[in-house]
């Protein structure tokens, strides 16, 4: 029996529709003709397959009537299916929708389509999903024999206007879309006596405005409109396109006088009498919740808005008797019954996308499309939406979404009034603890969520309006994610603190493989992640923004996961803290009582959206934190290691010989011309200090380069084996190549110090490049390196030394009289030629 009343109004309106064919007939006399071209010029915003050639709308207010052309170019195979079937869609209750031609143009040809085409009339009722009933027929016509090439034509007009405007004209005119147009053209014709009130946004057409005897005509032209499509993620109140609003509306005021016919405020006590517990209830406030519980949770949302109770509610009585209604009616029922109990009440007209925009549009009463309950206790306001479900705790803690600004339906209102945000935002906070078995093997998953504030609402709902085992199924699945052997090991219980509005939910689950193996290097790993906290970070597809981007907000999350671990551990603490302007997150990685890895996280959103300047930094902070949000346990048992020897490593080594031998020899035979003019015979004053460090560079080489233990087989598995845990194609280059400049200014040294103390010419030049070069490579070594593992102190130290190094000894070797003077001699005997030199 629940969708009786549904099933009836259905029939009521199939009898309705078969009593009122579509009609066809010619166009209205009062109708402007419009010329337009079929010639395209940009083809580069295309999309769907065909290119709208005409948007012609024309809208007489002195005979109700609203007409429409429009024209397609039909440019690929994709288009076919997009501009048919045509589909019209209108309100039988106040409107009569007549058909005046559908032809195809073919190769300069007009074929008339509309009496051989077959007409259906369907109800589709594209919102019953939402249990939203608007009673809208759709005339659908199947065009056949349509081709790529065509240009299809269409015209039809709607008369009637919904009567509960009172003959009240409002419009807003767009002069963009998602797709090109060739021309829009838009015409209004009022009677000469209406005063209306526009407002321009953006960059729409020039208005032409011309005066007759019996009507006011206004015109808008614009023609070659190129498409203008939406960033995903923006904002809802975000409108980038240009556009013009009519009002006849002057004043919010009237606005609120017009609303305030049809929301009937009397009272009436009988009402209270049909609520269970009220009247027993010793306070008014724990009256107040009663009535704001039964009306949020027993009366179901369902709407009915066909005709005039689109936007009329329905009688308090009658609601209250059938137990469902739409968003106004459930807001009058509320705002009656707090009256009857003494309360200043109004239902309040709000918009769920546009409101923080709302103070920008001119009053119109099509603006709105929500409604809400405004009332005040003990001199307080509080706003109430009764189309949310099962909020609980107190009244000033109840949660308010961000309509930001709406219409109080008081005939005194003379502007819209701020909408209170709850006293406090909802928070998460989760708790995930890992009791760990025995390396190898698996794992106990508890996890303890606790919901605050709004957070507790949807989950009170999602447990009442979900079967227990599908619940179980969704929670266990999420987790499947990262362990795909996980099991439940005991249903989801949760508990509901009403009185504090916290909801807790407790989970407990039992992963049989926690550790994954390298077997090669005996080496077992084992990862947790912040799911639940990772899936709020969204960043956008489209990365080089021209539209703001729109974020969770209010959010704020508390996060920990902790491991028990059968074993003492070892850890690097660490604390991270990333900031952007949209949001805030902190890690902490600690150890506790030695078997205990703590992570902790906490997650701030800041504000509601970010500017497209402001979106750059934003990606980069994201990437951040997700790279900080692993944590990853390694095993590695020592007394079963690889000791494989890297045969790759030393090919490769046996194949650069070669070719480094002859560039050590080419080192050797430089012999640049000796440039000082003071000569010394002796190795003596500053040079004896890189002399002595020279001699000790190959020994601290040599000493790192077998540390690092290069010739471990596993360095050869992170660069080729995909199946190797730590598998990472950037990180093998990297050591490969990091080996290899190790292993040439090794044996650079080597060389460097034979000729540094045979005191040849070469040694001021090549000692530079050898201090330069070193610095440059411990330098880019530390930074790609601690993308990895982190820039240690002792890195540090490393650069900063080198950095020393070669600041001093650079300019030393090349400048100084003393290195000019001792580093002489040559590597070839002198020809008669080149007596005339000073050295000997």
């Amino acid at each position: 029996m629940k969708y009786c009343a549904l099933i009836l109004l259905i029939s009521f309106f199939e009898t309705f529709a078969q009593k009122k064919p579509v009609e066809i007939t010619p166009s209205p006399e009062w109708v402007k003709p419009v010329n337009y071209s079929n010639t395209i010029t940009d083809t580069s915003t295309i999309a769907g397959g065909y290119y709208d050639l005409l948007v012609d709308e024309q809208l007489n207010q002195l005979t109700q009537e609203t007409h429409s052309r429009y024209a397609q170019l039909i440019v690929s195979e994709n288009g076919l299916g997009n501009v048919s079937p045509i589909s019209v869609s209108y309100d039988p209750a106040f409107q009569n929708l007549t058909f005046h031609s559908i032809d195809i143009i073919r190769n300069g040809k007009r074929i008339q389509k509309l009496k051989t085409t077959e007409i259906e009339i369907l109800r589709r009722e594209q919102n019953l999903d939402r249990a939203i009933y608007d009673g809208e027929l759709t005339a659908v016509f199947n065009l056949q024999d349509l081709q790529v090439g065509d240009q299809l034509e269409y015209s039809y007009t709607i008369k009637g206007s919904n009567p509960v405007f009172e003959n009240k004209f409002f419009r807003s005119y767009y002069f963009n879309f998602g797709v090109p147009v060739k021309k829009i053209y838009y015409r209004l014709l009022l009677p000469p006596t209406t005063k209306i009130y526009h407002k321009e946004f953006n960059s729409p057409p020039r208005t032409t405005v011309t005066q007759h005897n019996l009507f006011t005509e206004y015109e808008w032209l614009r023609q070659d409109v190129p498409a203008l499509i939406m960033e995903e993620s923006t904002p809802a109140w975000y409108d980038p396109y240009d556009r013009i609003q009519i009002t006849e509306f002057q004043s919010w005021a009237d606005v609120a006088k017009w609303a305030h016919k049809l929301f009937d405020l009397k009272e009436d006590k009988k009402l209270i009498k049909q609520i269970p517990e009220l009247e027993a209830l010793p306070s008014q406030e724990q009256q107040i919740k009663r009535v704001i519980q039964f009306i949020q949770d027993e009366v179901r949302y369902l709407s009915f808005s066909n005709g005039i109770h689109g936007f009329k509610p329905h009688s308090p009585e009658k609601i209250l008797n059938q137990r469902f209604g739409d968003c106004k009616d459930k807001s009058l029922l509320l705002a009656v019954i707090l009256r009857n109990l003494g309360m200043e009440s109004y239902p309040v007209l709000v918009n769920s996308s546009y409101g923080p925009t709302l103070d920008e549009a001119l009053p119109s009463p099509g603006l709105f499309d929500h409604c809400i309950v405004q009332f005040k206790l003990n001199d307080s306001t509080y706003w109430i939406d009764p189309t949310i479900s099962f909020q609980r705790g107190p009244l000033n803690k109840l949660f308010v979404p961000d309509y930001r600004l709406g219409l109080v339906i008081d005939p005194s209102a003379s502007s819209l009034a701020t909408i209170r945000q709850s006293h406090t935002h909802g928070s998460l906070a989760f708790n995930e603890i890992f009791e760990v078995q025995p390396v190898g093997q698996g794992a106990t998953l508890k996890v303890i969520s606790t919901y605050n504030g709004n957070h507790a609402d949807y989950m009170r709902d999602y447990f009442k309006s979900n079967s227990l085992s599908s619940i179980d199924e969704r929670y266990l699945n999420f987790y499947a994610t990262d362990y795909p052997d996980i099991e439940l090991a005991a249903p989801v219980e949760f508990t509901d603190d009403e009185v504090h509005n916290e909801f807790t939910t407790t989970e407990l689950y039992e992963i049989n493989s926690f550790w994954t193996q390298d077997s090669a290097n005996h080496i077992q790993q084992a990862t947790v992640y912040p799911r639940n906290l990772a899936g709020y970070l969204t960043s956008p597809a489209t990365k080089i923004r021209r539209m703001p981007f729109s974020i969770t907000y209010p959010l704020n999350i508390i996060y920990s996961i902790k491991l028990i671990l059968p074993e003492e551990w070892s850890v690097s603490e660490s604390e991270k803290t990333i900031e952007s302007t949209g949001f805030k997150y902190t890690s902490k990685t600690f150890l506790q009582n030695g078997n205990e890895v703590h992570k902790d996280y906490t997650y701030l959103a800041k504000k509601r959206y970010l500017e497209k300047n402001e979106i750059r930094d934003y990606i980069k902070k994201v990437n951040e934190t997700s790279n900080d949000m692993t944590l990853t346990l390694t095993y590695k048992d020592e007394s079963k290691v690889n000791k494989t020897f890297n045969t790759p490593y030393l090919l490769i080594i046996l194949m650069l010989f070669i070719p480094g031998f002859f560039a050590l020899k080419k080192m050797y035979e430089f012999d640049p011309e000796p440039k000082g003019h003071t000569l010394y015979n002796t190795i003596g004053g500053w040079l004896i200090l890189p002399g002595i460090g020279l001699c000790l560079t190959p020994f601290r080489m040599i000493y790192d380069f077998l540390n690092i233990d290069y010739f471990n087989y596993s360095n050869w598995r992170i660069l080729t084996d995909p199946n190797f845990g730590a598998y990472d194609v950037a990180l093998g280059s990297l050591i490969l190549i990091e080996m290899i400049i190790n292993l040439v200014l090794l044996f650079y040294s080597v060389v460097l110090i034979f000729l540094f103390f045979k005191r040849r010419s070469s040694v001021p030049l090549l000692a530079a490049i050898f201090y330069g070069s070193n610095f440059i490579f411990l330098l880019a070594d530390g930074v790609i390196g601690g993308q990895y593992i982190g820039m240690d102190n002792e890195t540090i130290t490393a650069v900063l030394r080198s950095l020393f190094g070669a600041a001093i000894w650079i300019p030393y070797f090349l400048i100084s009289e003393r290195s000019k003077g001792t580093f002489t001699q040559r590597n070839f005997i002198p020809t008669e030629a080149s007596t005339n030199s000073s050295y000997p």
